[in-house]
């Protein structure tokens, strides 16, 4: 993590100029965290602390507040000073930045740098990170030896126990760091200048507010943004809309000819220009005229751990713990149905058997985007070839209720190019179904999953299951009032 320093403050350095500049009111401005950004936080800082076991025996100078930066680099001089040979989150400054080195490990007269990344591959801007953060080690007058990248070993297979010099990958980066020095040098000083700025700098709204990370500032900048604005047509050229900008075009509202434009923007532009839905009813129909009954709605809920738990499994294994499903014949409804895994062995194989337990043997199976439900069989079936052929006949079964939508045979102008089915349950069902859910998202749903095995109180367990299963049921819920909305159109 890299900051640069104004003042008394600390400013994180982003893609966007304005965002930088912005995070001089940090407090007021800032998006706050959503739940499942929060989730991800935890889970890098998990994988930080797991990979601090590589290089044992550290201090760590982690301060107990960002704000408390100063001690953090106080306490790692006084470190450097005694001679420590391993310190975790030590915070040096340089050419008037911050830095927070996951793991430093003294080399000779000097220090190797190690930053870890809780990700099966290394991107550019991971590159970028510790090349920031070499430079700035220099300048605080430490001397680095090598600079490395540390990240997850996507072909690790967990045998017996937990094997860390094969979970992780070490990269040297030291050449990169040392090509980008000069580079980062001048970078810093053209943002030091921005922030002895009086006026916010004028960056127009593009892709640098969702990459390569959704910006902190999103919400500042999109305030004012129109609801039919331009930004919010789904598989837009970025070309084609910055033509649009140069033209004075910003709003739905303002395109005057749609004829050149490829289907999907066309249905988008004419439904929110028209306030209206796009519906093409005779597909819609020959789609809820061709599922076979009994009509079995489902939905799998599945972990996919970043460090593997179970003898076999890999990193980020696909591991189904709850699925839920409702099962219409004709007009009647089966009891709703819903399987959670409790306890903390493997999933997998019991899954399996509670699933096919509760699928019936005929019948359309409907899930909602199926390529995420095939995907988890598909795994299952990896993992357990002797199930192949049920299985597979499973997946033959499958039809995609979604489909209507990501055909663009039934669009609703405030989709926004989307169809999440939050989206879907509020614009076309008038129903929020998860609103006063205590868990409102698969994300915050896998984190309680994960939590029930070890919670020894027997009361909290209860409310956990209990969370767990009214929002794997809301789901299912939603695809039932899905299929009925299409049967009434």
């Amino acid at each position: 993590m890299s900051y640069i320093l104004s003042k008394s403050s600390y400013l994180k350095g982003l893609q966007c100029p304005k965002a930088l500049y912005f995070y001089k009111h940090y407090y007021t401005l800032k998006d706050p965290v959503s739940p499942e950004q929060q989730a991800i936080f935890n889970r890098g800082h998990e994988i930080g602390k797991l990979a601090q076991q590589l290089f044992p025996g550290g201090i760590d100078v982690t301060p107990a507040s960002p704000k408390f930066y100063k001690q953090a680099l106080q306490k790692t001089t006084a470190l450097i000073g005694s001679g420590q040979a391993i310190i975790y989150e030590a915070g040096l400054v340089g050419l008037n930045t911050l830095v927070y080195c996951d793991i430093l490990v003294k080399n000779g007269n000097g220090y190797d740098l190690y930053e870890v990344k809780s990700s099966l591959k290394l991107s550019k801007t991971y590159y970028q990170d510790i090349a920031i953060q070499f430079s700035v080690a220099k300048a605080s007058g430490l001397y680095i030896n090598k600079a490395y990248l540390i990240n997850i070993n996507a072909n690790y297979i967990l045998e017996d126990t937990l094997n860390l010099t094969k979970l992780f990958t070490i990269t040297d980066c030291t050449d990169y760091c040392k090509d980008q020095e000069e580079g980062i040098k001048e970078k810093i000083g053209e943002l030091i200048k921005l922030l002895q700025q009086t006026q916010i700098p004028k960056i127009e709204i593009g892709p640098h507010c969702n990459s390569p990370y959704s910006c902190d500032f999103k919400g500042t900048c999109w305030k004012s943004v129109p609801e039919d604005s331009i930004l919010y047509l789904n598989g837009i050229d970025s070309d084609f809309l910055h033509t649009m900008q140069l033209n004075g075009i910003n709003r739905i509202s303002e395109i005057e000819d749609v004829s050149t434009l490829k289907d999907h923007l066309k249905i988008q532009i004419v439904s929110r220009q028209t306030n209206k839905a796009f519906i093409e009813i005779e597909k819609i129909k020959q789609f809820i005229n061709d599922l076979r009954f009994p009509l079995t709605f489902f939905d799998i809920e599945s972990a996919m751990p970043a460090v593997p738990k179970y003898k076999g499994t890999h990193p980020f294994h696909l591991l189904p713990g709850i699925f839920s499903s409702i099962t219409l014949y004709d007009t009647k409804l089966t009891n709703e149905y819903v399987w959670i895994h409790e306890t903390n062995d493997d999933p997998r194989e019991n899954f399996i058997l509670a699933f096919l337990k509760a699928i019936p043997k005929e019948g359309d199976l409907l899930v909602y985007d199926i390529v995420s439900e095939k995907n988890i069989i598909k795994k299952l079936i990896s993992d357990f070839p002797k199930y192949k052929e049920v299985l597979d006949g499973i997946m033959l079964r499958m039809k995609d209720i979604a489909k209507p939508f990501s055909e663009k045979w039934y669009y609703h102008p405030e989709f926004k190019g989307g169809y999440s089915l939050k989206s879907v349950c509020k614009h076309v069902l008038n129903s929020d179904l998860f609103s006063n859910l205590n868990i409102k998202n698969g994300i915050i749903a896998m984190h309680a999953y994960e939590k029930l095995p070890y919670e020894s109180d027997l009361f909290e367990r209860a409310r956990i299951m209990d969370d767990l299963k009214e929002y794997s049921l809301a789901d299912v819920r939603a695809l039932i009032m899905l299929y009925s909305f299409f049967k009434q159109i």
